[in-house]
């Protein structure tokens, strides 16, 4: 959707709303977060939300300009001084929203005897999801006790990829303050830019350990992005 408004304003959004499924994900981490195959014989039992599945999206975007200075609604008789100093600021910010990834079950064990290139875990069924505070929530993202190692033998029945269960997700600003100074009759502009990247400070937090037999399992130790910063530029256009 993109709407524009009178007196310097603009708005765009989108949203995304997405479901993948597949039987197979990459199986090279620098291509994202990669699962395995349990049974090569048993294609079926693959069928799995996508390991890149992003259910929800929502991008916002806005541009503003300030009616203050000369040509704008407030200040059209201010002196050259005044109009220089209060006038030409433009304010901008994109705001995205995004759903986490999905997260994939494992355990270091495999012991099923058949050559097969992985074993899952045996997973009880339940609702792994937990409504916690978010120290809680970094302890322990969701119910461990819902997931076991698979006996020797046997194949386990977690989904290649978990379909509700998911990391952190995007919640991220980022907004910019612009001022336009033109001079030679509009020719030339001298634009300062002060940008604000992640302009909240909000904290995206990395998956947890996703690994049964592990010690971190279910235990979020890390940030996914990064700190807030602040860019200053000058920028002339002729």
């Amino acid at each position: 959707m993109d709407k524009r408004f009178s007196d310097g304003l603009s708005f765009l959004m989108a949203y995304t709303w997405n479901k993948l499924i597949d039987d197979v994900s990459t199986t090279v981490g620098f291509l994202g977060q990669a699962s395995s195959r349990q049974n090569a014989y048993d294609r079926d039992a693959e069928r799995a939300i996508g390991s890149q599945d992003i259910r929800h999206r929502l991008v916002t975007s806005f541009v503003y300009e300030l009616p203050f200075g000369r040509g704008k609604r407030f200040g059209e008789h201010w002196n050259s001084a005044a109009s220089w100093l209060v006038g030409g600021w433009q304010v901008n910010g994109i705001v995205e929203f995004q759903s986490g990834l999905p997260l994939i079950i494992t355990q270091g064990q495999n012991n099923v005897g058949l050559f097969n290139p992985t074993q899952r875990p045996t997973w009880n069924g339940n609702d792994a999801n937990l409504s916690a505070s978010t120290d809680d929530k970094l302890r322990k993202w969701f119910d461990t006790s819902a997931f076991s190692i698979t006996p020797a033998f046997t194949w386990g029945n977690t989904p290649r990829v978990m379909p509700d269960l998911r990391a952190d997700g995007i919640k991220n600003f980022n907004l910019s303050l612009f001022k336009n100074n033109s001079f030679k009759g509009g020719k030339f502009n001298t634009q300062f830019r002060a940008e604000f990247f992640n302009a909240f400070n909000r904290v995206q937090f990395s998956p947890p350990g996703t690994r049964v037999d592990q010690s971190n399992f279910g235990v979020v130790s890390g940030q996914a992005n990064g700190a807030r910063q602040i860019q200053l530029s000058v920028k002339l256009m002729f």
